[in-house]
C-alpha cells in the first residue's frame, strides 16, 4: 500500500544506490524476487488497493505484469557472498539477514522504520561493532503526532477484545479498506501506524473475527450438502480474512485440514467432531494460551457451563467456542504485540537526557540500575554525538540492588501481595523503582495477564508518581480477574492493597464511567465490593446508575436529567 511502500527492501536500495552511492556499492537481500515495473524497470512501485504505481515513472499495471525474471535465488547467494567478504559495504535487507553469522566489522546498522519489539531491535543492533571496535546504531523512524499520541496511545493497554485499534488512520472506509491517513497533519503514515497495521490484519477486532468465523463456516456447511470435501470460493482481497477463519475452525477441531487452491480453499471438516472431545481439546488450548501469558490457570466460566452442555449442536458450538477462542486471543496474543509496540515506541521516543543504554539494560537485566546512571555513549546523552570516549561508562552495582532484584523475580514466580508490597517500597528506598518499572513493562511483553506483574507495575507507576498510568494498568488487571471468574473478595483485596501506592484507586475503577466495571455484572461486583468497606457510596452508586438506567430509557420521551458522577459526589 502506497504509504508502506517507502519502507520497502527494493525501494530503499534504490534510493541509496541512484541519490547516495553508487549502484555497484549497494545490495540487497530478501527472501522474495522484489520484482519491477513492466514499463521501466525500476523496483520503486507500491500496491494501492489492488492495482500498482511505479513511482519512478507514473505507469499503471496489475500484479500479473509485475517483471520477476533473473535468478533471484542465485542473485541473494552472491550477494550475501559479497558482503560477507567485505566486497560489497552496504547492504539494504530484510530482518532475516545477519541470523546466525557473524560478521567482525560493521560499524552501522540502520533500522529503517520500528521493528515488531524492541528486543527484535536489540538482536538487531547487535550485528554491529562485534570486533569491539567503535560502530554505530541508527533507528531512522517517522513518529506519531503529539496530538495522536495523547489521545489514543494510552488507550491500547486497556482495549477489550471487542475494541478496535483506536488510531483513526486504521478506521475503515465504505469499502472496507484502511484509511491510511493520518488526521493530525503527519504526511506520511507513522511508524507506530504501521506496526499498529500489521497487528489489526491479524486481530481486527473480536467481533470482526467472530462475524468472519461465522460466516466462513456457513459457506462451508452449504458447500458440504454437495460435497464432504467442499471447496469453496474467495475473492482476492478476503483471502487472508477467510484463512484466519479457517485457522480459527481448526483450533476448533471443527475442520481438520485446508488447502489454498487458485479461487479459494479447499477444505476437510472432521468426520470424528463430537462435542465432549471438541471442548476438552479447546479447554487445553485456552489453558496453554492463558499460562503462556501468565493469565489465572483455570477453565473459564463460559466453557465449564459449555462442558455441562454434551448435546451441543455444532453450530451452536461454533457460535460459542468460537467467542471463547477469539476472546483468548486477543486478551493474551494481541496483548503481547501491543506490549511489545508500546515498549518500543518509548525507547525511540527518549527525550534528550534519558538514556538509551539505561532504557535497553533496565528492560533486559535483572538487577536494577540506579537513578542517575548516565551511559554517555548514546545520542540522548551526547546529542552532537561527539564521543569523547571509547566506550561506556560502567554502572555500578550495590549489592543490596542486585538482592532486590532477585527477590523481585521471586516475586513473579511466587507471587504474594504482602511480601511483594513491602518489597516495593525497599526499591523506593533504593533508589530503583524506576528501573524495575521499565523491566515490569517489558516483561508484559510476554506475560500481559500475570497478576502478579500487573500489581507490581501499577505499583511502581504510583511510586514513580504516575498515578494515571498505574490506573490504566490497574483496569487491565481487573478485566484478567473478571474473565478468570474471580470473587468479589479476591478483587477487593487486590485493589485494596494497591490504594497503598495510587491513594483511592479502587473507589475511581469501581465508580468510573467506562472503567471495568461499568456494564451490569461488573456494576453488581463493584456493589458486593464497596458493600464490604463504604456502604454510603455503594448506596450512592446504585442510586446514580438506576437514575442512568431510568434516562437511557426514557430519552425519547423526556430530556435526561442532569447529575453528578459518583466521583464528583465523592
Amino acid at each position: 500500500m502506497r504509504p508502506l511502500f517507502g519502507s520497502g527492501t527494493s525501494v530503499v536500495r534504490e534510493h541509496l544506490a541512484q541519490r547516495v552511492f553508487s549502484d555497484e556499492l549497494v545490495g540487497m537481500f530478501a527472501g522474495t524476487a522484489p520484482g519491477a515495473c513492466p514499463n521501466c524497470g525500476s523496483n520503486n512501485f507500491y500496491r494501492h488497493y489492488g492495482n500498482y504505481h511505479c513511482n519512478a515513472c507514473g505507469h499503471g499495471f496489475k500484479k500479473e505484469h509485475i517483471d520477476r525474471s533473473g535468478n533471484w535465488d542465485q542473485l541473494t547467494l552472491q550477494t550475501q557472498e559479497d558482503f560477507l567478504s567485505s566486497r560489497l559495504p552496504v547492504l539494504v535487507s530484510t530482518k532475516g539477514f545477519g541470523m546466525g553469522i557473524d560478521k567482525q566489522n560493521v560499524r552501522l546498522v540502520t533500522h529503517y522504520v520500528m521493528s515488531g519489539s524492541l528486543e527484535a531491535y536489540y538482536q538487531e543492533a547487535g550485528r554491529a561493532g562485534r570486533s569491539g571496535e567503535h560502530a554505530h546504531v541508527a533507528l531512522v523512524t517517522v513518529p506519531p503526532a503529539k496530538e495522536c499520541v495523547q489521545r489514543h496511545m494510552d488507550q491500547l493497554t486497556t482495549l477489550s477484545p471487542e475494541d478496535n485499534l483506536p488510531f483513526p488512520c486504521l478506521s475503515r472506509n465504505a469499502a472496507g479498506f484502511p484509511a491510511l491517513s493520518c488526521p493530525y497533519g503527519l504526511t506520511e503514515l507513522c511508524d507506530v501506524a504501521q506496526q499498529a497495521l500489521f497487528i489489526q490484519e491479524n486481530f481486527p477486532s473480536a467481533r470482526q473475527d467472530l462475524e468472519d468465523l461465522i460466516g466462513t463456516f456457513g459457506q462451508l456447511r452449504n458447500s458440504q450438502n454437495q460435497d464432504q470435501d467442499p471447496e469453496i470460493n474467495v475473492p482476492s482481497h478476503r483471502t487472508g480474512i477467510v484463512q484466519r477463519a479457517l485457522s480459527r475452525l481448526a483450533t476448533l477441531s471443527v475442520i481438520q485440514t485446508y488447502v489454498k487452491r487458485p479461487r479459494g480453499f479447499k477444505v476437510r471438516f472432521n468426520p470424528e467432531w463430537t462435542p465432549a472431545d471438541a471442548l476438552r481439546g479447546l479447554d487445553k488450548e485456552l489453558r496453554g494460551f492463558d499460562q503462556q501469558t501468565g493469565a489465572p490457570g483455570q477453565t473459564l466460566p463460559e466453557l465449564q457451563a459449555m462442558l455441562g452442555s454434551p448435546d451441543l449442536e455444532l453450530t451452536e458450538y461454533v457460535e460459542k467456542a468460537g467467542k471463547l477462542l477469539i476472546d483468548t486471543l486477543y486478551s493474551n496474543v494481541r496483548s503481547m504485540r501491543i506490549y511489545s509496540l508500546l515498549n518500543l515506541y518509548r525507547f525511540s521516543a527518549l527525550p534528550p537526557g534519558q538514556c538509551r543504554r539505561v532504557y535497553l539494560r533496565r528492560s533486559f537485566e535483572v538487577t536494577p540500575i540506579q537513578e542517575d546512571y548516565k551511559c554517555g555513549f548514546c545520542d540522548t546523552c551526547q546529542p552532537d554525538l561527539q564521543f569523547e570516549r571509547a566506550q561506556a561508562y560502567t554502572p555500578v552495582v550495590l549489592s543490596h540492588e542486585e538482592a532486590l532484584g532477585v527477590r523481585f523475580v521471586a516475586q513473579l514466580e511466587q507471587f504474594n501481595i504482602e511480601e511483594a508490597s513491602v518489597l516495593l517500597w525497599e526499591c523506593q528506598q533504593a533508589g530503583v523503582s524506576a528501573s524495575l518499572l521499565t523491566r515490569s513493562n517489558y516483561l508484559l511483553e510476554q506475560r500481559p495477564n500475570d497478576l502478579g506483574l500487573l500489581f507490581m507495575n501499577v505499583a511502581l507507576y504510583g511510586l514513580e508518581d504516575q498515578a494515571e498510568q498505574g490506573q490504566r494498568v490497574a483496569q487491565r488487571a481487573v478485566q484478567v480477574m473478571r474473565r478468570a471468574g474471580y470473587q468479589t473478595g479476591n478483587i477487593s483485596n487486590y485493589l485494596s492493597a494497591l490504594d497503598a501506592f495510587i491513594p483511592e484507586l479502587g473507589l475511581s475503577l469501581y465508580a468510573g464511567v467506562g472503567g471495568p466495571f461499568d456494564d451490569p455484572a461488573g456494576r453488581r461486583l463493584a456493589l458486593e465490593a464497596l458493600g464490604l468497606t463504604n456502604t454510603g457510596l455503594a448506596h450512592e452508586l446504585r442510586r446514580r446508575w438506576l437514575l442512568s438506567s431510568l434516562n437511557d430509557y426514557t430519552a425519547h420521551i423526556i430530556p435526561p436529567i442532569d447529575f453528578k458522577t459518583p466521583q464528583e459526589n465523592v
